[in-house]
């Protein structure tokens, strides 16, 4: 007993000391950061507030003790909770009262593209230049563009009402992700304040900021990977077809397909793993020639661009500071330059392999994508929610503490840093117990 205290003591020291750590480089890169901010480098205080919020979070909730701890988790909250709400009221929405957006790019280099293919019929592709735009449109074809094209009014609208229709949207995207992620991590009506700070510092809010779809990606694999749980066909397929759109609008969440699939081959008490991965690459593949065979929509020559120039042109940014892969962490680690189709591949096969013989569940799977893939901008951390809510329901201190640093480093949308976050989630992921059975295992 006395032995067991004694590690329970140090278990606890050490949390502490952790948080304390983290605390002081957050206040640190915080004081940096709000100088370049003065210098007119807009792009870093945003994550260095939500990283010495985690910081400030991880300290009430570990360090402190006695009436005032609640008071610092709760200021810690409210912070973030005005934070998110900033961003959403300077959306692409705002415009239809007459405000700016704070950013309007890629909402307007989408908008531009969409028009271009379904008003126009021409290509999405190579309209950086033809219409003066800060960056190229380098989104998969369907049904990316085609949700533009449908919250533009399929042409009828004006910017201004497109962005209000649109961030609607993405609001509904983020509510069912929050839901499907309780659903899926099963903490069900769980309203701790834990849960609170991972919703609110979640790369959501950022992603209704700029007007981009992650999060609709998210919440649609999320919502599906839900309903597969069910056992009726018609929920099966309906399941299988979430996961579908969710993959043709972001193809970078494409792997966490492989590794369910590769399980229930080898080993058939995971039979069901197997037809339902199984069944959402039938769907991938049904949506994708409806898409080809309707008049005006998805080409074969739209499809062949998008490999020729929008592929190549996206892999130019792998060396990004905000690309938050693996990939990207390794490009700016390593003295020499790497090719990052060949670095993704190796990595989704070292990953995928641990993943089958360890027969981990759907929330190692849920993170393969975000490490693999060449390019993992901060929005697509979303798919990432349903994991941190999962892990956060475990009892163990030194877990939830864990939890809610790694949500301050994916915060800091910094190659390296975030990198390190999802790792961290990786690494719990691997490490908890997994569930019984083949049907919760999915």
């Amino acid at each position: 007993m006395n032995r067991e205290l004694e590690g329970r003591e140090e278990s606890e020291s050490s949390v502490r000391l952790l948080v304390l750590v983290f605390l002081a480089i957050s206040f640190g890169y915080l004081l940096w950061a709000e100088s370049r901010h003065l210098q007119g480098d807009r792009g870093v205080l945003r994550g260095a507030v939500l990283f010495f919020l985690a910081g400030v979070f991880g300290f009430g909730s570990a360090v402190m003790t006695g009436r005032i701890a609640p008071v610092v988790r709760f200021c810690a909250l409210f912070v973030l909770a005005v934070g998110a709400f900033d961003l959403i009221v300077h959306s692409p929405g705002c415009s239809i009262f007459g405000l700016e957006p704070r950013f309007k790019n890629d909402f307007e280099i989408n908008l531009t593209a969409a028009q271009q293919m379904y008003g126009e019929g021409g290509s999405p592709y190579g309209i950086q230049e033809e219409f003066n735009l800060p960056n190229a449109s380098i989104s998969f074809p369907f049904p990316t563009y085609w949700v533009y094209w449908a919250c533009s009014g399929f042409g009828g609208f004006d910017p201004a009402t497109t962005g209000a229709i649109f961030t609607a949207l993405n609001l509904f995207a983020a509510i069912v992700l929050i839901r499907a992620s309780r659903g899926l991590s099963g903490i069900g009506g769980d309203e701790s304040e834990l849960i609170w700070f991972l919703t609110l510092i979640s790369p959501i809010w950022g992603t209704v900021l700029i007007g981009q779809t992650p999060v609709m990606a998210a919440a649609l694999i999320s919502a599906g990977w839900l309903t597969l749980r069910s056992e009726d066909f018609m929920h099966l397929t309906f399941g299988a077809l979430l996961v579908a759109f969710g993959i043709l609008i972001k193809p970078n969440f494409a792997p966490l397909v492989v590794g369910p699939l590769l399980i229930g081959l080898l080993d058939r008490r995971h039979q069901k793993q197997f037809n339902l991965s199984l069944g959402i690459i039938a769907a991938l593949v049904g949506v994708a020639l409806c898409a080809i065979l309707i008049p005006g929509g998805v080409g074969l020559d739209t499809l062949g661009e998008f490999r020729d120039v929008a592929v190549p042109k996206a892999l130019t940014k792998v060396e990004a500071h905000n690309n938050l892969s693996l990939v990207g962490f390794l490009h700016f680690l390593l003295p020499m330059p790497i090719h990052p189709k060949a670095t993704g591949l190796f990595l989704v096969t070292i990953l995928t392999a641990l993943g089958v013989v360890r027969r981990l569940d759907w929330k190692y799977w849920f993170l393969v994508p975000l490490i693999v893939s060449p390019i993992t901008w901060g929005p697509y951390l979303s798919l990432a929610l349903p994991v941190q809510f999962a892990l956060a329901k475990q009892s163990d201190a030194f877990i939830q503490t864990l939890v809610i640093l790694s949500a301050g480093l994916i915060g800091l949308d910094y190659t390296g840093f975030s990198t390190l976050g999802v790792l961290i989630l990786l690494w719990l992921v691997i490490q908890s117990p997994q569930a019984e059975g083949p049907g919760k295992r999915w």
